[in-house]
C-alpha cells in the first residue's frame, strides 16, 4: 500500500461505496469519513464538523476524493483548494442529472444544485462511471430535460473527464444454478421507500407488468416496504439482502429487470448478467451499452395500465 494519505468523504456505505473505498484502500493511506445528514440542521452541523477535519488533515493528505458531488463535497474542496491540493469527485449518477417530474436529481434542488455546481467547478478530477453522466441527449420518456449530464448543468468547469467503468468479480457472481424457473423476473433496488424511488427504478412498470402477466413471477428485492394497492399474487416483495446472498438469488430468475428512468453503470445489472440472467432494460445511462446484444432495450417509457 502506498504511503500517500487522502481524505475520503461519502454520504454512506453502500455496496458500491464499499468497492470503491476498498479498492482506495488497497492503493493509499485513506482517511475517510461519512457525511450523515438527514435534515437542514444536521446539514449545518456536519457542514461546521466538516470544516474542521478537513483543516485537521489538509496538511497531511495530497489529495480529497468525494463520492459523488453535493453538500459533502464543497466544503473539503474550498479548505483543500486553499492549500492547492487536488480535489476528485467520483460521479455515480443522482449528481449530474435533474428530473424535475418525480423530484430527482441533484441539478433540481435549489440549494443542493449550487454546493454541486461550485464542487464540480473546483475539482481537479471528475471520474464519472460512464460517459452518458458527462452529458448525453436523453429520450426514453417526454416529462423531463433533453440533455442530461453533469458538464450541461456545469459551464466553467476546469476538471479533466475521467471516466472510470464499475469493475465485478467474475469468480463471485456467476452461473451456478442450473435449475433455473422459467417466466421468473427479478429487479434490485434501494431507496423504494422515498418520495421518487420507485418510479426512478421503473417499479411502476413492473408492477404493471406483473398484473398483465399473471403466469409469471416479479420479485422485487428492496419492495418489503411498498404499499402495493391489490398486490398481485405473483408479485414478490423482499426487503434489502446482503450483497453475497443475491447470487443465488440471481441464478433462481430467467430475466433480470432495470427499467429505470435514470442510471449511471448499475451494478445489479451487471451482476446479474454474470450470473447468466437475460437483461431487459431501458434506455438510459449506461445500460444499452452494457446489455448490447445479450437483451433486450426498452428504447420510450410506455405504460401499460
Amino acid at each position: 500500500m502506498s504511503t500517500t494519505k487522502i481524505l475520503y468523504w461519502d454520504q454512506g456505505k453502500s455496496s458500491f461505496v464499499k468497492k470503491i473505498w476498498k479498492f482506495l484502500r488497497s492503493e493509499f493511506d485513506v482517511i475517510d469519513y461519512t457525511f450523515k445528514a438527514k435534515n437542514n440542521l444536521s446539514i449545518l452541523f456536519e457542514l461546521l464538523r466538516q470544516a474542521g477535519i478537513s483543516f485537521y488533515h489538509v496538511f497531511s493528505c495530497k489529495m480529497v476524493v468525494c463520492q459523488f458531488s453535493g453538500y459533502h463535497s464543497l466544503i473539503p474542496f474550498i479548505i483543500f483548494s486553499l492549500f492547492g491540493r487536488k480535489k476528485i469527485i467520483i460521479a455515480g449518477g443522482t449528481d449530474c442529472v435533474a428530473f424535475p417530474s418525480i423530484k430527482y436529481g441533484n441539478f433540481q434542488k435549489k440549494h443542493l444544485k449550487w454546493f454541486t455546481k461550485k464542487s464540480f467547478q473546483l475539482a481537479n478530477i471528475v471520474s464519472p462511471v460512464d460517459e452518458t453522466l458527462i452529458s448525453y441527449s436523453y429520450t426514453y420518456q417526454d416529462n423531463d430535460f433533453k440533455e442530461q449530464g453533469y458538464r450541461v448543468y456545469v459551464k466553467n468547469m476546469k476538471a479533466i473527464d475521467c471516466v472510470i467503468y464499475n469493475g465485478y468479480d467474475f469468480n463471485k457472481f456467476k452461473i451456478t444454478n442450473k435449475g433455473r424457473k422459467a417466466n421468473t423476473f427479478l429487479t434490485v433496488a434501494a431507496n423504494l421507500n422515498t418520495q421518487f424511488g420507485p418510479i426512478l427504478k421503473g417499479i411502476d412498470l413492473i408492477i404493471e407488468l406483473s398484473r398483465k402477466f399473471s403466469s409469471c413471477t416479479f420479485t422485487i428485492i428492496g419492495g418489503e416496504e411498498l404499499k402495493i394497492n391489490h398486490k398481485p399474487d405473483n408479485l414478490i416483495l423482499i426487503g434489502n439482502i446482503d450483497n453475497s446472498r443475491l447470487i443465488d438469488i440471481y441464478n433462481d430468475n430467467k430475466f433480470y429487470l432495470q427499467l429505470s428512468m435514470s442510471e449511471g453503470f448499475p451494478n445489479a445489472l451487471c451482476e446479474a448478467m454474470l450470473c447468466g440472467c437475460i437483461p431487459i432494460v431501458s434506455n438510459v445511462g449506461a445500460m444499452k451499452k452494457i446489455v448490447g446484444e445479450q437483451g433486450i432495450v426498452l428504447e420510450k417509457k410506455i405504460l401499460i395500465y
